[in-house]
């Protein structure tokens, strides 16, 4: 039930987080959430499921002791709303005691500000694909169950990207270039490695390695616009608000690091800015590319919620070509917000960390019947 002294959000992070904030190590976005939970005058605590006991069905939290200004442990009950930022093996396991936990989630009728589970980017096509504003936004992709499929392809194509159907900070995600007889490939794993392969066959059994045999597939490589001879893409925040109405709230222009195929650990721009200033776009063709990139992530958002169901946020990656086409790339359902706190001045980063739990609250409110005018 409610509890009597405001709404608790249970946000789950990786276990790595959780050893930090006990080491008194809190980073920069921890502290901007707790920010906007203190705001928002709502209790705050950290979990994954190791510190879930579904028999007391009690959770071990970390929680900043603020009187103290510092890290503690403390036993919860269940949260009013859960927020996943990054440690959700729980809602995704197998195990008898994940399971318990998600009936007993679903018992209490325990709302989530985001979507619990990541996406499978094969799905995400799939699911955009029968959407007919959003086709002309999508490039070729398809399922590689055999080294037919990459044959195929590279009769056509002279470059392609290869990415596991889950995977997060772009470290499941190839290049692939052909270069004559040769496919040299090019990925990012806590650095920029690149490798060749002499036949589509080699490639195959190259890609299954790096990949750790996960399912993957393979999509068309967009002519990326650069900056500097390097790669640039965008990330977009989308959120809805107290009042759950959709805001675009950010838009980060992002510029890869030499030599690298992505745009991870990449400089952030405001996407505005960028554009005019950077890519040298005319006041009259940064206001077209805006009302159709407006337009093409608010049919995303929803279009993903149709199929998924409300959501209080999701970050969503594209791109324009070098003919200023917008292109899909993927959503992200736990968007970790790196760049847009690069990029913004501190309004905007506000805003960002205040919104999810404006929004839960509201969940919690609409939940146990409270008008939202009382909030």
């Amino acid at each position: 039930m409610l509890k009597g002294n405001g709404v608790v959000v249970g946000v789950t992070v990786g276990a790595r987080a959780l050893r930090n904030l006990l080491k008194q190590e809190a980073g920069p976005r921890i502290l901007k959430t707790v920010e906007a939970s203190e705001k928002e005058q709502m209790k705050l605590f950290y979990f994954n499921g190791s510190c879930v006991d579904v028999e007391r069905q009690t959770i071990d939290g970390v929680y900043l002791d603020r009187k103290r200004g510092i890290w503690k442990t403390k036993t919860f009950e269940y949260p009013d709303v859960i927020y996943n930022r990054g440690g959700g093996a729980i809602f995704t396991s197998a195990s008898e005691k994940a399971r318990k936990f998600r009936e007993q989630m679903e018992e209490k009728n325990i709302p989530s500000i985001n979507y619990l589970r990541g996406f499978n980017k094969l799905d995400l096509y799939s699911i955009l694909k029968k959407n007919e504003k959003l086709r002309e936004y999508l490039p070729f992709t398809k399922r590689v169950r055999s080294v037919k499929v990459l044959d195929d392809f590279f009769a056509k194509e002279s470059a392609g990207f290869i990415k596991a159907f889950n995977g997060r900070k772009g470290e499941q995600v190839i290049k692939v270039e052909k270069t004559g007889p040769f496919f040299t490939y090019r990925y990012y794993k806590e650095g920029l490695f690149t490798g060749r392969s002499g036949s589509t066959k080699q490639l195959y059994e190259d890609v299954k390695e790096v990949l750790g045999n996960k399912p993957f597939l393979i999509q068309t490589a967009i002519d990326l616009m650069r900056y500097n001879n390097r790669v640039t893409d965008m990330r977009a925040e989308l959120q809805r608000n107290g009042e759950k109405e959709l805001e675009v709230v950010a838009i980060c222009s992002r510029v890869s690091q030499v030599g690298s195929p992505i745009t991870t650990h990449s400089e952030s721009f405001p996407y505005d800015e960028f554009l005019k200033e950077k890519l040298q776009f005319s006041h009259e063709a940064f206001e077209v590319a805006d009302r159709k990139i407006e337009a093409f992530l608010t049919d995303c958002y929803e279009a993903l919620e149709g199929h998924y169901g409300p959501v209080g946020e999701l970050g969503i990656d594209f791109a324009l070509d070098r003919n200023g086409k917008v292109w899909f790339i993927e959503s992200n359902a736990h968007s970790a917000k790196v760049s847009v706190v690069k990029a913004y001045e501190e309004d905007v980063v506000e805003k960002v960390f205040e919104n999810p739990l404006r929004y839960g609250k509201r969940l919690v409110y609409e939940k146990h019947g409270i008008p939202w005018d009382e909030e």
